[in-house]
C-alpha cells in the first residue's frame, strides 16, 4: 500500500538526498522559489537515488529549466510535464514513467540547446505501507 505524503516536496528531496548530492545544487530561494536545481548529471543521479528509495517512492510530475547566464540563474520557460491517470496513488507504469520521461527529456534538451543549464523537478512521495 502507497500512501501519499503531503509535506513540502523540497524538504522530502533534502531529507532523502546525500548531502554531497543536495549541496552539489543550486538552491532557487533568491528567486522566491524554494526549489533545487542541479545540472543535468547530478540531476540524473538525483533520479538514480530516488528510484532506489526504501521506504518511500516518488512520481516525477515535471519540472523547469534554468540557464546560468553572467553568473544569475534564469528562468528558460521550458518546461516538461506527465499526465496522470485520475487514480491515487499512481499505477506502477505511471512511476517508471516519469522517470524516462524526467531523462530522456534532459537528454534531449541538452542535445538540442548550447548553454549551461540547471534542471528542478516536481515529485510526488509515497510512503510504502
Amino acid at each position: 500500500m502507497l500512501i501519499r505524503r503531503n509535506t513540502n516536496c523540497t524538504d522530502i528531496l533534502e531529507q532523502v538526498l546525500p548531502k554531497e548530492i543536495w549541496e552539489k545544487g543550486y538552491s532557487l530561494k533568491s528567486m522566491g522559489l524554494y526549489e533545487q536545481a542541479w545540472k543535468s548529471d547530478q540531476f540524473m543521479e538525483v533520479l538514480g537515488i530516488l528510484e532506489k528509495l526504501p521506504d518511500q517512492v516518488a512520481i516525477i510530475l515535471g519540472g523547469d529549466v534554468y540557464k546560468i547566464h553572467e553568473g544569475k540563474i534564469l528562468l528558460t520557460y521550458d518546461f516538461w510535464g506527465i499526465k496522470l491517470l485520475k487514480t491515487e496513488p499512481p499505477s506502477a507504469e505511471e512511476f517508471e514513467n516519469s522517470y524516462k520521461l524526467a531523462r530522456k527529456f534532459v537528454i534531449d534538451y541538452i542535445a538540442r540547446n548550447t548553454g549551461d543549464f540547471l534542471f528542478t523537478m516536481v515529485p510526488r512521495f509515497y510512503i510504502v505501507k
